[in-house]
């Protein structure tokens, strides 16, 4: 059986491969960009709890 190579991938079809690979990059520096903030959230929790009424907003 003699077998045939596989063609060659389209250029739009290379643009639509790389257009797919970036959004899941973007995909997944926004989850952790939301656990980020997160974090930052409860420092910001954490450092009010510390200071006395009306300490905070200067503070930030």
């Amino acid at each position: 059986m003699i077998s045939t190579p596989a063609p060659s991938p389209t250029p739009g079809a290379l643009l639509a491969s790389s257009i797919n690979d970036l959004h899941r990059t973007i995909q997944r520096g926004e989850n952790q960009m939301k656990h980020y903030a997160a974090d930052i959230g409860m420092m910001l929790i954490d450092k009010k709890a510390e200071l006395k009424h009306g300490e905070f907003i200067p503070w930030v």
